[in-house]
Order: structure tokens, then C-alpha cells, then sequence
């Protein structure tokens, strides 16, 4: 789960909370939620939850009980700190701040937000270092050109969101390397 409000969620973040459904559990029952906690504070909308909670979810919901804390007392949690989420070298690379979970909930958070430098991605071929919050800053025409990031399948949305540390791939509509 992630709330719209987080604008630099960065995908090592959500790679790192998922990471930790897969992590060794001596043989016990998995965590039904990873928690981060970061400054101190429980971040329920940059958490990772098991769509088998939905039962419960709507329990909950039916009987008014609208915190997260009611579902954390009733499934087993993991929680993060940052000295966990950060022994992650991806996520230490890319967000080491924990930039992931600053929200935008006031007029005056989104105008902080907007006045970030963009995000430095490798754009290929090439290899320049370029600053650029979507493939179409990037600089390479989208009718001409197919994109990939980070190896991902073929992108043709020209207002897909970058992150730092992002390395995008521009290739002509007519390789024979198109996926």
C-alpha cells in the first residue's frame, strides 16, 4: 500500500519492505505487515500489507475501529527501523535520507516538493548523467523511441515517473532488440 501524497517513493524503498515478507522466519508464520518506522513514527501508508488481511480489514471497518494500530494489534507485524531499512546497500545508495516516506499534506509541502532538484538518472545510449523526473525530460521523443528502466519491460509513457539512480534505456521503434 502506498499513499498519494508520498512523491519520492522510490522503488528500493518498496523493494526493501517487500523484501521482508520473503525473510527467514525459523520455520514460523510469515508477517501479515513490514512496518517502516522512521524519525520515530510508524509510516502505515508506506507499509507493506497481505491482501489476505482484507477479511480482517473490513472486520475492522464494519466495527468503526478506522486505525491502523487496531490491525497491528490483531496480525503479526514486522517493523523497520531505518537502521534496517537502510542495511539495505540499494536503498542506502538511492534514498539514504529516507526521503520515501516525506508526505505532502499542506499547499506549502507540495511547493517544497516542486522545488527539489530533479532526480539524476544515466540515460542510455551514452551514459550522460541527466536531470529528470519523467522519460520525456530525459530528452529522447517517445513516438520515435521505446524506453526501458532498469531493464523493465518496454515503456512508451513519456510521463513515467524517475529516481535517482534510475539508468534509462531509449531504443529505436525498429530494433530487433525491442523485447
Amino acid at each position: 500500500m502506498s499513499s498519494t501524497d508520498l512523491p519520492f517513493l522510490h522503488v528500493a524503498f518498496v523493494r526493501r519492505v517487500l523484501a521482508a515478507f520473503d525473510a527467514d522466519t525459523a520455520g514460523e508464520a510469515g508477517p501479515d505487515v513490514v512496518l517502516p518506522i522512521i524519525g520515530g513514527f510508524r509510516q502505515p501508508l508506506a507499509a507493506g500489507y497481505r491482501t489476505s488481511l482484507a477479511p480482517l480489514v473490513a472486520g475492522l471497518v464494519a466495527e468503526r475501529q478506522l486505525r491502523p494500530a487496531f490491525l497491528f494489534e490483531r496480525c503479526r507485524v514486522v517493523r523497520l527501523d531505518e537502521p534496517a531499512l537502510l542495511a539495505d546497500p540499494v536503498l542506502a545508495a538511492t534514498d539514504p535520507e529516507l526521503a520515501s516516506v516525506v508526505n505532502v499534506n499542506e499547499p506549502a509541502d507540495y511547493r517544497a516538493a516542486l522545488a527539489q532538484p530533479a532526480p539524476l538518472v544515466t540515460v542510455q545510449p551514452g551514459g550522460a548523467l541527466v536531470p529528470a523526473a519523467t522519460l520525456a525530460e530525459a530528452g529522447f521523443p517517445l513516438a520515435d523511441h521505446f524506453a526501458t528502466v532498469n531493464d523493465s519491460p518496454p515503456i512508451d509513457d513519456p510521463s513515467y515517473p524517475l529516481v535517482t539512480g534510475d539508468t534509462v534505456h531509449f531504443h529505436p521503434r525498429h530494433s530487433p532488440s525491442r523485447p
